[in-house]
């Protein structure tokens, strides 16, 4: 452990990240702002011993806990630790039981394991900070607490129920739900949860990580699901968005590597970054036409997407929106969209497609390595090409360019003529010239 002339924490070794044993130095007063992170890796090697050397005025380990005398923090807790009920601890810090196999709780005076009784007193629970505690089954939150973090009980594949305290101010539970109540939106839920009608929203990363969550109802009511709000729950297989909903937020199915087939509600107006990034089973999408743009990545390597139409209310699709998307044999457009983003359609399987009429920018690497494509028709309104939009299409053989006078590349003109010839224009665009933007003049 490095520990500079304030007392700051700086550093750690390798033995201390990986370790089962960490101990603070008596000169040890904070930990460094740009060092919390290494919470997270002290964290994810369980530590069987924590131990701060006597005479440490902020420090100190109580039950197995690490805490933080001066804020009440409980900043890292060992294997077999349990949070202290005296009152000591009114915030539970950022990855303090991250990965942990086993959690314990204080009932009747003695240890009961997985169900997690939090103590009354504490205020706050960070950031990851039960993250991937599987063997969690049953969560009691008391009165006390004001906050939850997003991702606090990411990955509790075991839990089963969630209860609140009655005079809770912030949080109560229904349907093995956590609800912030002001708000109507499920910040924590499990693989039992029913989210109960009248909820408006589920939160960010309110259910990620579960993977044993099979499926999943969601009432009438709920108008916004958050980022990440689903994320990595591998078994899902299918989920009914009502049409009621309108905003989805961006990862919110990245990784629902079982899910086959999903319809998105009229309202929507744009699908968000990495929003089906990684659901390998994805076969089937339905965009409405209240979607003016697709993002980076929403549905880059979803391997068994076979076919997509874009609605003509897209304005762009975004940086990798498609990337590596190796089944995508059929791409239509509807009139509207005016912008293909880089490597947007990268890797994918078509022969051929048409672009639409409203098309006027293609980016860099747009239809890279896009090897079974074999003829494209540039339409009249396109002014940029950038380099490498076709690069590596190896059996593209015809470009067909509706106008093309006017073209240069890297400030040296293209004749018109060489474009008039489908071959000679795939030639360029494939191989010869490839390397540069091309761009229409007036």
């Amino acid at each position: 452990m490095r520990v500079n002339k304030e007392g700051v924490i700086v550093g750690f070794n390798k033995k201390e990240h990986l370790g089962g044993r960490i101990t603070l130095s008596k000169k040890a007063v904070k930990f460094g702002d740009d060092l919390m992170g290494s919470i997270m890796w002290l964290a994810f090697e369980p530590k069987e011993k924590i131990e701060v050397e006597e005479g440490n005025p902020v420090f100190y380990v109580k039950d197995g806990c690490l805490i933080d005398r001066t804020t009440k923090t409980l900043v890292l807790a060992e294997i077999g630790a349990t949070i202290p009920a005296d009152g000591s601890v009114e915030h539970i810090g950022e990855y303090a039981f991250f990965n942990r196999d086993k959690i314990y709780s204080f009932h009747n005076d003695g240890k009961i394991d997985g169900l997690l009784i939090i103590p009354d007193g504490v205020k706050t629970i960070g950031f990851s900070a039960f993250e991937d505690c599987t063997s969690i089954f049953g969560l009691v939150i008391p009165a006390s607490v004001e906050q939850i973090s997003p991702s606090a009980f990411n990955g509790c594949d075991g839990l089963e129920c969630i209860a609140v305290r009655k005079g809770n101010p912030k949080y109560r539970a229904e349907g093995e739900c956590m609800i912030e109540t002001a708000t109507g939106t499920v910040v924590v839920g499990c693989k039992a949860s029913e989210i109960p009608e009248g909820i408006t929203a589920i939160g960010e990363g309110a259910f990620s990580d579960i993977e044993t969550l099979e499926s999943i109802v969601v009432p009438n009511s709920v108008k916004r699901i958050e980022d990440g709000a689903f994320q990595y729950c591998t078994a899902l297989k299918q989920i009914t968005l009502p049409e009621e909903v309108n905003v989805l937020g961006g990862d919110v199915f990245r990784g629902c590597t079982s899910l086959e087939r999903i319809r998105i509600p009229y309202g929507v107006e744009f699908i968000d970054m990495y929003m089906f990034k990684e659901c390998g089973m994805l076969k089937e999408v339905t965009l409405p036409e209240s979607v003016t743009s697709i993002e980076l990545g929403a549905f880059e390597d979803c391997y068994s997407l076979e076919e997509i139409e874009i609605p003509g209310s897209v304005e762009y699709i975004g940086q990798w929106a498609f990337y590596n998307c190796r089944s995508l044999k059929k791409l239509v457009f509807k009139k509207g969209t005016k912008a293909i983003y880089e490597e947007a359609f990268a890797g994918c399987a078509f022969e051929e497609f048409v672009l639409p009429e409203s098309l006027e920018e293609i980016r860099e690497g747009a239809f890279r390595i896009c090897a079974h494509l074999k003829e494209i028709v540039i339409p009249k309104n396109v002014k940029r090409i950038g380099k490498g939009a076709f690069e590596v299409c190896a059996r593209l053989e015809s470009v067909v360019f509706e106008d093309p006078c006017g073209w240069v590349y890297n400030g040296r003109p293209l004749k018109e003529e060489a474009l008039r010839d489908p071959a000679t224009a795939a030639e360029f665009l494939r191989h010869k010239y490839d390397s540069f933007d091309w761009e229409k003049k007036a």
